[in-house]
């Protein structure tokens, strides 16, 4: 199983797709830290400072969601393509195969994201710090970010349980859009706020609003680390349960 998984990261470095798409988000990300504010004196107008973007980072979860499809591809490559069977010279079970390729998107969503952070972190540092904002806020965010990497596993299995029922690349990305993002952003904005931490952990946006929402506690993110977790392994168990119903070619 090692073997494969090098292999399909070996086939992902192949076709940079991944890292053109990094650097351009990268740049994305600089070009809003650095050049918008001065472009259209958007200080003001907009609170392009650094107290005003991390004062509504909770959306920024939001949008890491709708970037996890990037790695759709690399699950469903082989359905697109016919080439399962293909693959049984590897000697590995279906289950196997299907959780080979979900820790490659792991390993690559992880790069991916210390690439992106690192710019971020750049692009915040170039706006202006505006009121309220103090060095702890921007460090307190960025060990926010990391606890919530398990979560956003949970979003790369929901992704492939997606792929094993549907295949239709294109059909996929627009039910996880509209059924997972979209549910997830009406939990996270209803129900941020609730004191009830139980409710929070069974509602996992609920818990990632809430730690962007509030000062930064090491608690928070234990716990949205944790409910990440959770939820990523009972995901994955299913994963498994349904490769072996799965229909391959």
């Amino acid at each position: 199983m090692l073997n494969y998984i090098k292999g399909e990261i070996y086939k992902v470095i192949k076709r940079p797709y991944l890292f053109v798409i990094t650097f351009a988000l990268g740049i994305g990300c600089l070009f809003i830290g650095g050049v918008l504010p001065k472009l259209l004196m958007a200080e003001s107008i907009l609170n392009l400072t650094r107290y005003g973007i991390l004062s509504i980072s909770n959306l920024l979860v939001i949008g890491i969601n709708a970037i996890l499809l990037i790695f759709l591809p690399i699950f469903t490559e082989d359905f697109r393509n016919k080439t399962f069977k293909n693959l049984v010279n590897v000697n590995l079970s279906r289950k196997q195969m299907f959780l080979a390729k979900y820790i490659v998107q792991l390993i690559m969503a992880v790069i991916m994201a210390i690439i992106l952070f690192l710019f971020l972190g750049v692009a915040i540092q170039m706006l202006p710090p505006g009121e309220g904002y103090s060095n702890s806020m921007f460090i307190g965010f960025f060990i926010k970010l990391f606890s919530t990497i398990p979560c956003f596993a949970t979003g790369i299995a929901i992704i492939d349980l997606l792929a094993i029922l549907v295949k239709k690349e294109i059909l996929i990305c627009v039910i996880y859009y509209y059924g997972y993002i979209q549910i997830y952003a009406i939990i996270m904005f209803m129900l941020y706020r609730s004191s009830n931490t139980i409710l929070r952990v069974i509602f996992m946006p609920a818990q990632i609003g809430n730690l962007f929402y509030n000062e930064f506690s090491v608690s928070a993110c234990l716990l949205t680390a944790i409910t990440g977790l959770v939820y990523s392994t009972l995901l994955v168990f299913n994963l498994n349960l349904m490769a072996k119903k799965a229909e391959i070619y």
